[in-house]
């Protein structure tokens, strides 16, 4: 039977548990008048946070007749104590505000001088040179037109909008907010001034004011930024006024009509620029006149610039010898100069050349520096000549040392001689006499020429140079110190010239190459001048790549070496 029981009441039995146990919950829940009260408190908190997020604008405009209901009743019952309380909160919340707003404004003014980019700004600017005053009282004065930046509509004793108009789209975010603290203000105004039958006009917002009307059952309140003068205040007053007669409480309000109301005050908007007078007109001929000049003058250089470069070129292309050199064309456009640089092997074409960059423009100046460099068969061939020179010098060391051994061998013969028969001493004499003079003066001929100035200087630069580093113009080669220890003295006591070499690797462009190379050969005849000897003495000399290196190690291609002169690079 009990069997049987379960099995025809399980059904009702499993829904009696469930009813119980959801009773258990509900009694535990709201069972006591406190449980009840924290219970509907924990609902009434979710639905409002909900609410808040999904439904922001519709929760506004229900609480906000209710919190307006509250303020007013406060304010009536505790008048004095609000007043106390929120003087000092109000003081220090307006003082915060004016000081925000003037930072925000002079930030604002500052950057619309720096920019510089619209017709306004560049009006403020004429209006500053032509009449004396800096350009940011100009700008001030200038955004401190009246404008109206919202219009709001409202109900005078709940607060609940009506009826919007905004020039920006975002201004509405907050109307809801606005209007209850607007009613709720005017309200506390009207109570606390009752007795004289005042009623509150204008709220002072530091960087803008409200402005406001009021009828028994509605409010127009607008935001309006820069300064109204009375005129703009009357206008305004009108329009409220009259706008406020013709509504009636229940009737329909669009927005449309709160936007004609808007656009028919302060309707000269600052960004519309007004007439200038004619003094602006005559400065600003006075600048395009400057301007003309100014472009007729670039236009007058750049023709000359261009038929100087052309005469120029044409001659470069007509010279295949100059163009293998750099030579720039420079202009001081100033001073009414011309300027050649750069290098050349040829004297008499570069004065060709410079004939030609002349007559093509007469009226300037031009000033001639190319240097007159040998070119590479010139090099060969003077590198022929040294080393024939070093040849020479061989085969000159060589004839000593024959001539040593042979007087070696001459002496000891007399030697042997003097031993074996002293009676053939006295010609033995005579014949060693004879050849040790003859002997002396072939020495002292070969002596003398090689102590020459210039075969003294050959020896000394013979076989040295100085090396570096990749990509580098100075050197930490310590062998740099004996190189110019062993040159410089023979430079400083015959007055001879040297020919200061300077060579890069294969590595980068011909252009980097010379530029290298050049600035290689400086850092050598510093040394020489840091040494005593005058740059007169030292001609330098760029040489892009001239390998010496045969196993492609390019540490010996990097380097600056030395050359005789001949005798027309000694004269000059």
């Amino acid at each position: 039977m009990a069997r049987l029981k379960a099995l025809l009441l399980e059904p009702e039995t499993n829904r009696l548990d469930r009813l119980e146990q959801g009773y258990e919950r509900i009694d535990r829940r709201v069972g006591s008048p406190d449980r009840l009260e924290q219970a509907t408190a924990d609902v009434l908190v979710e639905a409002l946070r909900r609410a808040e997020v999904a439904r922001h604008r519709e929760l506004a405009q229900a609480i906000a007749p209710v919190v307006v209901a509250a303020i007013q009743s406060e304010i009536r019952n505790s008048r004095d104590m609000m007043v106390e309380a929120l003087y000092p909160i109000t003081g220090r919340l307006v003082s915060a505000a004016v000081a925000n707003a003037f930072r925000e404004l002079v930030a604002s003014i500052n950057q619309r001088i720096d920019t510089m980019l619209s017709a306004r700004q560049w009006r403020w600017r004429l209006k500053s040179w032509t009449s004396g005053r800096p350009i940011s009282e100009i700008a001030l004065a200038e955004t401190a037109r009246p404008m109206l930046r919202r219009l709001l509509l409202l109900e005078r004793k709940s607060g609940v909008l009506v009826g919007s108009w905004a020039r920006d789209p975002v201004q509405m975010q907050n109307a809801d907010l606005v209007s209850g603290l607007i009613a709720a203000i005017t309200e506390f105004a009207s109570s606390v001034f009752e007795a004289q039958h005042g009623e509150l006009r204008t709220l002072d917002l530091g960087v803008s004011q409200i402005i406001m009307r009021a009828s028994p059952n509605f409010i127009i309140a607008g935001e309006v930024t820069g300064v109204m003068s009375p005129a703009d205040e009357r206008e305004a007053d009108a329009a409220f006024v009259r706008y406020l007669n013709e509504l009636r409480l229940g009737e329909p309000t669009t927005g449309r009509q709160v936007e004609q109301v808007a656009l028919s005050i302060l309707h000269d908007d600052p960004s519309t620029p007004r007439r200038n007078g004619f003094g602006f007109w005559v400065l600003a001929a006075a600048i395009g006149a400057l301007l003309l000049f100014f472009g007729m003058r670039s236009v007058m250089h750049w023709n000359i610039e261009r038929g100087a470069r052309t005469a120029f070129e044409d001659n470069i292309a007509r010279t295949p010898q100059l163009s293998a050199f750099p030579i720039d064309l420079t202009f001081d456009h100033a001073s009414g100069t011309m300027s050649l640089r750069g290098l050349s092997n040829d004297s008499q074409a570069t004065k060709t050349l410079a004939e030609a960059v002349q007559a093509a423009a007469p009226s300037y100046k031009l000033t001639t520096n190319v240097q007159t460099v040998t070119t590479l068969a010139q090099s060969e061939q003077r590198q022929n000549t040294i080393e024939h020179l070093r040849a020479e010098g061989v085969k000159a060391d060589e004839r000593i040392a024959a001539l040593q051994k042979q007087l070696a061998d001459v002496q000891a013969t007399v030697q042997e001689a003097s031993r074996n028969a002293s009676q053939t001493s006295q010609s033995i004499s005579q014949r060693l006499a004879t050849t040790s003079a003859a002997t002396d003066k072939e020495l002292e001929a070969i002596k003398a020429q090689l102590n020459t100035p210039r075969a003294r200087l050959f020896a000394a630069i013979a076989g040295r140079a100085v090396f570096f580093h990749t990509g580098e113009a100075t050197t930490d080669d310590p062998n740099a110190a004996n190189v110019i220890a062993a040159i410089a003295p023979i430079l400083r006591e015959t007055g001879l010239g040297l020919r200061v070499v300077g060579y890069a690797d294969q590595t980068g462009t011909v252009a980097i190459n010379r530029r290298i190379a050049r600035e290689r050969a400086e850092f050598v005849a510093k040394l020489f001048q840091q040494a005593g000897i005058p740059s007169r003495q030292l001609i330098l000399a760029s040489r892009a790549y001239s390998p010496i290196a045969a196993d492609k190690a390019q540490d010996q291609d990097r380097r600056v070496s030395f050359e005789m002169l001949n005798a027309s690079d000694e004269a000059r």
